[in-house]
């Protein structure tokens, strides 16, 4: 077991990876603001579809805000999960933490137990037989 100021610091270290994910999130969105507000403009002249999706890499800047989208995504299950590793630690019980989120007490469960593989695998006292890297939603 770990001690409350371990998971303190993997908390505050999930959150800094979750801050920057959301300004990367951010930029790109407004990023694809401007590309949103040209094809509007386009489309309010009349302007044919193969010109509007001509005007720029759309494709790559659609790839590239999924990329981005994924990336903030695990970044927030990930603090999720540190928040209820530090919870438990704190003494709350899955169904407080469950009740605090706002989902299921199962969903909470999974969150540990996911917790708990990665520690293991990290300390090098093995691994449970392969499946999802993160609880389903």
């Amino acid at each position: 077991m770990t001690s409350v100021a371990t998971e303190r610091e993997l908390l505050l270290q999930s959150l800094d990876e979750l801050l920057a994910a959301s300004a990367a999130l951010r930029r790109r969105i407004r990023a694809m603001e401007v590309i949103y507000r040209r094809a509007r403009t386009h489309t309010q002249r009349g302007s044919p579809v193969d010109v509007i999706l001509s005007q720029g890499p759309a494709s790559a800047e659609r790839e590239e805000l999924t990329r981005v989208l994924e990336a903030f995504d695990l970044a927030r299950h990930n603090t999720r999960r540190e928040f209820m590793v530090l919870g438990r630690e704190e003494g709350l019980t899955v169904t407080r933490l469950a009740e605090l989120w706002g989902f299921s007490r199962q969903l909470a469960g999974r969150y540990l137990q996911e917790a708990e593989e990665i520690r293991r695998r990290r300390s090098g006292r093995g691994t449970r037989a392969a499946g999802r890297s993160r609880p389903r939603r």
